[in-house]
C-alpha cells in the first residue's frame, strides 16, 4: 500500500493488520493537472451536487443542480468552476470543487451512514473539525470550509504512483 484517502482509512486498515503509510490523498485532486477549465466567470451563486441516490424532492427549488451521472467530465467540471459555492452530498463533488478552488459545504442529508469517508477527507486535508449541514435547505446558510492546501497531497499522489507497473516492455 502506498497511499490511502485519510487517517480514518489508515486506522481501519492498521487494525486489520495492514502496513499503511501515513501518506494521504484522493486521486480526484489531480484533475486540475489533467483538465484546465476554460471557465472564467461565475454563473451560479450556488450549485448542488447531490449523491447519486439523493431524491430530487430533497433539493431546494431554484438552485442549480449538477448531476454526477454523466460521461462528460469537462462539462461537469465546467459547471463546478462556474459556481461561486458548491453544496454536495457527494464526496467527490466536494473534492473536485475544492481541487478547482470552489468553496464547498458538505450536506449530510441522506448520507448519515457514509459520514466516515467525509471525515476521512477533511482530516486528510488538515480539517478534522469540519462543518456540515443536516439538510439541503440548511446548507444554503452554512458557510463553506476554508479551502485546503492541496499541493502537498498532489505531490504525494504523483510520488507514490506505481510507475513500475506501466513500464513498457522492449
Amino acid at each position: 500500500m502506498r497511499i490511502v484517502r485519510g487517517p480514518v482509512t489508515a486506522e481501519i486498515l492498521k487494525k486489520a493488520g495492514y502496513k499503511v503509510p501515513d501518506v494521504y490523498g484522493d486521486p480526484a485532486v489531480l484533475m486540475p493537472l489533467i483538465y484546465e477549465s476554460p471557465v472564467r466567470e461565475k454563473k451560479y451563486p450556488v450549485s448542488v451536487i447531490p449523491h447519486v441516490g439523493t431524491p430530487a424532492a430533497l433539493l431546494s427549488e431554484g438552485v442549480h443542480v449538477i448531476r454526477t451521472e454523466t460521461d462528460d467530465y469537462r462539462a461537469f467540471i465546467d459547471e463546478i468552476v462556474s459556481s461561486e459555492r458548491i453544496i454536495s452530498s457527494s464526496l467527490h463533488g466536494i473534492i473536485l470543487a475544492e481541487a478547482y478552488g470552489v468553496p464547498a459545504v458538505f450536506c449530510a442529508e441522506g448520507m448519515e451512514n457514509e459520514k466516515m469517508k467525509f471525515t476521512d477527507w477533511y482530516a486528510a486535508t488538515g480539517r478534522p473539525a469540519y462543518r456540515c449541514a443536516g439538510t439541503f435547505s440548511e446548507a444554503l446558510t452554512v458557510p463553506p470550509m476554508d479551502l485546503p492546501e492541496l499541493a502537498g497531497m498532489r505531490e504525494a499522489l504523483i510520488r507514490t504512483f506505481p510507475k513500475e507497473l506501466w513500464k513498457s516492455k522492449k
